[in-house]
């Protein structure tokens, strides 16, 4: 069986000599990766300065709960504006995106449910996602810049964003602290 050279459904971890601040000490869940290019969702950092309930208000969504622990990702720098939810496959919506018993959805009925307490149980809602042209991720992979880790699910919708990077790159036994910003390749 013939091994793809393609990484959807793992991690990217930026390592230290990211060029492009948007993506300093990121880790990016992979969703889609192909001749055409790749696009995943940014699943370690958050936008402090909104919250669910505004979101909620800006579309006329009505909340039956108190939402204090729905947290709004930085999904990417391409299209901040437009939300996503990453959730389990258990809960499938017609839109959805499915990769690796993962779904990404952009619809405004999983926003509802969430908004209710009915939406999945394992879920990110992000605003913006990660974009690279055809050969543009393979090129930052050559530099570098990235490394690729399988997908995690402990991980992923872990509610410790800080420790999400160092124990993605402990799982392929990469330890933080040990990264230089120094490359080559051999």
């Amino acid at each position: 069986m013939q091994q793809s050279h393609y990484l959807e459904g793992q991690f990217l971890i930026s390592m230290p000599n990211m060029a492009d601040q948007r993506f300093d000490q990121s880790v990016v869940y992979l969703f889609l990766h192909n001749n055409d290019g790749a696009m995943g969702i940014v699943i370690n950092k958050l936008f402090l300065e909104i919250n669910f309930k505004k979101i909620l208000s800006k579309l006329n969504i009505m909340s039956s709960q108190a939402l204090m622990d729905i947290n709004i990702h930085y999904g990417g720098p391409v299209e901040i504006e437009r939300g996503f939810v990453l959730h389990s496959t258990k809960c499938k919506n017609i839109s959805s995106l499915n990769t690796n018993n993962i779904s990404i959805t952009s619809s405004v009925k999983i926003i509802t449910d969430l908004a209710n307490g009915n939406g999945p149980e394992n879920n990110i809602f992000v605003l913006g996602y990660a974009g690279w042209g055809p050969g543009q991720l393979e090129y930052e992979l050559s530099k570098n810049a990235w490394i690729n880790t399988p997908y995690n699910k402990e991980i992923m919708f872990d509610k410790d964003i800080k420790s999400k990077r160092q124990r993605a790159l402990e799982t392929i036994g990469v330890n933080l602290s040990k990264l230089s910003s120094n490359v080559g390749n051999a």
